[in-house]
C-alpha cells in the first residue's frame, strides 16, 4: 500500500491505492449454530494468499477453531512455512459462536 501511495516509478506497472474492495450479504439466519457456511471473515494480505489457498485458509481456520487470534497465528504460520517470501499478516474473525474442541468444567478437572 505504501509503495501505491508514494511510489511513482511503479505507477506505470499498475500499482495503485485504490483498494480492491468486495462486499457479500451475510444473512443472519446463517449465522446460527445450526447451519450455513459463513462462520468466520478471513483478512490477509498477499504474502499468505500467494500460498495458501482459500479452501486451504478454510481448513486451517476450521481445524483450529479456539480463538481468532490462534486461527490467525496458524494461518501465518502456515504461510511462512509454505515459503512465502512476502509480509505475511491474517485476521480471523468469528461471525457466529464456536465450540472448543474441549471444555474443561470444574466438575471434569476433578
Amino acid at each position: 500500500m505504501t509503495r501505491a501511495i508514494g511510489d511513482r516509478d511503479c505507477k506505470p506497472f499498475g500499482v495503485v491505492a485504490t483498494p480492491e474492495v468486495v462486499e457479500y450479504a451475510v444473512d443472519a439466519d446463517d449465522l446460527s449454530n445450526d447451519g450455513g457456511d459463513d462462520f468466520a471473515l478471513i483478512m490477509a494480505c498477499d504474502g499468505v494468499w500467494d500460498v495458501v489457498s482459500c479452501s486451504d485458509a478454510r481448513d486451517l481456520v476450521l481445524d483450529t477453531v479456539k480463538e481468532p487470534f490462534l486461527s490467525a497465528k496458524r494461518l501465518g504460520s502456515e504461510a511462512l512455512a509454505r515459503g512465502s517470501t512476502d509480509n505475511v499478516t491474517a485476521v480471523v474473525v468469528f461471525l457466529k459462536q464456536t465450540d472448543c474442541a474441549e471444555t474443561v468444567t470444574w466438575e471434569r478437572a476433578f
